[in-house]
């Protein structure tokens, strides 16, 4: 193959080149979900990824965007995981001046790079030190929503262990358990979990063509759902409060989660996780539910 054969050119699709960028991750090679697509051919992207190395400027997750509001309460902090911009902003709004809200973005926002094996361990390890440059020590109120949920079970659980107070731990809307059709095949190599999850995304990314952001978010979409199914959920023994859409079995007895929380409340919502996205309503009743209990404490 020629250096200036174009990789798209020779059959290549949005699908492989995730297979490629998998290889050369394993082979330490800084590269990011977006090199193939802007640089196509051999001779570019060596190029790039030569450039990139002599600035030793590595792939490995960047920490996502942070943003917060009651910066000087004297409150414990709220953390959001993964909350969208209007839930963070109500919930500022609701709990008022007193309690710092800080909202860490997921790794979707815009430019965020991420390693399709990274954990959720190693996710919840960047969230802290993001949470930790709002305020170094806790006690801290952890909210994580969809597949931050995890994430923020792990940042609870690595925050305990090194000392820090959590006195409440939310859930919204966390991803069910889905572990016992996944976990063979996902406890392997990257590429097994590509090619279990390739009914999920595969559909979607053959629609993506070669624009480097949809592949971008993809390749996020597909380092959550690799990092999920790996994910061994330790029991956790402080205060959660579950907020589940309706129609949501992540709480269903016996499933992973509701075996590993030993302190749970669960509140179901009267709506689906689809409402959260779009229905300002529902989001209204979520953040004042979320008040209410944070201002329990």
């Amino acid at each position: 193959v020629s250096r200036e054969a174009d990789f798209f050119d020779l059959g290549g699709d949005s699908l492989l080149s995730i297979g490629l960028f998998v290889k050369a991750e394993q082979e330490g090679l800084p590269i990011q979900p977006t090199d193939i697509f802007e640089h196509p051919t051999l001779r570019d992207l060596a190029a790039t990824l030569v450039r990139r190395s002599a600035r030793d400027d590595s792939s490995g997750p960047a920490m996502t965007p942070l943003s917060i509001q009651n910066a000087d309460g004297p409150r414990p902090p709220v953390f959001l995981l993964h909350g969208n911009m209007w839930i963070y902003r109500q919930l500022g709004l609701g709990l008022g001046a007193d309690w710092p809200v800080a909202l860490q973005f997921s790794h979707h926002f815009h430019g965020s790079h991420i390693r399709l094996g990274a954990g959720i361990e190693r996710f919840a390890s960047e969230a802290q030190a993001a949470l930790q440059s709002v305020r170094p020590g806790g006690p801290y109120v952890l909210c994580g929503y969809s597949a931050g949920a995890m994430i923020t079970l792990d940042l609870a659980r690595q925050l305990k262990a090194q000392g820090h107070e959590v006195p409440l731990v939310c859930l919204i809307d966390p991803p069910y358990d889905g572990r016992a059709a996944g976990e063979a095949a996902m406890t392997g190599l990257p590429m097994q979990g590509l090619a279990l999850s390739r009914g999920l995304a595969g559909r979607a990314m053959q629609r993506i063509g070669r624009d480097p952001e949809r592949h971008r978010r993809n390749v996020v979409s597909q380092a959550y759902v690799l990092a999920m199914h790996r994910y061994r959920l330790a029991r956790y023994d402080g205060a959660v409060h579950v907020l589940q859409t309706a129609g949501n079995p992540a709480m269903a007895p016996g499933g992973t989660l509701a075996t590993a929380l030993l302190m749970a409340e669960v509140e179901t919502l009267p709506f689906g996780h689809d409402a959260l996205l779009s229905d300002n309503e529902a989001r209204l009743s979520l953040t004042s539910r979320l008040v209410r209990r944070i201002k329990q404490l």
